[in-house]
């Protein structure tokens, strides 16, 4: 898969996780050792990879002018008017 299309679909994923309800795997641990928030990237890796296997390219494509052309405002403005309750 090109790496800027893989870019793009993990963008798209990464938008969707808070509405999935996919918390426990995004949600960051502290380390007290180092101060910092640390991810298990591995897991959140191979999550995407599973979830990219499903993914019709297609569709990806036809969307993806709208995601490139479209400011950050917008795109979570649709992402919130999408979430239910």
């Amino acid at each position: 898969m090109e790496l800027v299309n893989k870019a793009l679909i993990i963008t798209v994923l990464t938008l969707q996780l808070p509405m999935s309800g996919v918390k426990a795997l995004t949600s960051p641990k502290y380390d007290s050792m180092e101060g910092t928030v640390v991810y298990d990237r591995e897991r959140i890796i191979a999550s995407i990879d599973k979830q990219l296997i499903n993914i019709n390219r297609g569709q990806v494509k036809a969307k993806e002018a709208l995601i490139l052309n479209a400011n950050i405002e917008d795109i979570q403005a649709l992402i919130q008017s999408k979430r239910p309750g």
